[in-house]
């Protein structure tokens, strides 16, 4: 469980970034230090995550492998939301995601909905893990709930490498 927990945590990251103190980070998901150091071992035997301890700044991911994240954390196939109306840069965009992920040995289930919104609310309520949507829509995009871990701030409204893909 603590290694399920602790990739749905760091398939949030990307690398550059510090994580909290094992403490911290072993209450999160309610395990031991020594717990959390052995799915940690765990992840980095697998080359799933390199990090590197740096002071002043604890421990940083330096490179993460996604795929291996994913499945560490237990998840089978990768959810879509496609715009239904799709113009011809939507379209690039839909098949370069199809190409890379097609690359990375995931199963994928892309479906088509309308409304940026409903795409960014389906994976806000967990229906799907990532959706496409125009920059616009993901300036502007406001969240019902509390921002999840998918929604983290960056320079388009999410974190996860999964969450969506924006256009100018």
């Amino acid at each position: 469980m603590a290694l399920r927990d602790l990739s749905e945590i760091l398939l949030t990251r990307e690398p550059g970034d510090s994580l909290p103190p094992r403490q911290e980070l072993a209450h999160e998901i309610g395990v031991g230090v020594g717990t959390l150091t052995r799915a940690l071992d765990a992840l980095i035997a697998d080359d799933a995550v390199v990090l590197k301890s740096v002071q002043g700044a604890g421990t940083v991911v330096e490179a993460i492998d996604y795929v291996a994240l994913w499945r560490f954390a237990g998840r089978s196939i990768l959810r879509g939301q496609l715009p239904m109306n799709l113009s011809v840069q939507m379209e690039a965009i839909e098949v370069a995601v199809g190409q890379s992920i097609a690359a990375s040995s995931l199963d994928v289930a892309m479906v088509y909905r309308e409304g940026a919104t409903r795409r960014m609310r389906a994976v806000e309520e967990g229906m799907a893990d990532f959706a496409i949507v125009s920059s616009r829509a993901a300036a502007t995009w406001r969240p019902t709930s509390p921002r999840p871990a998918a929604f983290r701030s960056c320079s388009h409204g999410c974190r996860r490498p999964a969450c969506c893909t924006t256009t100018r």
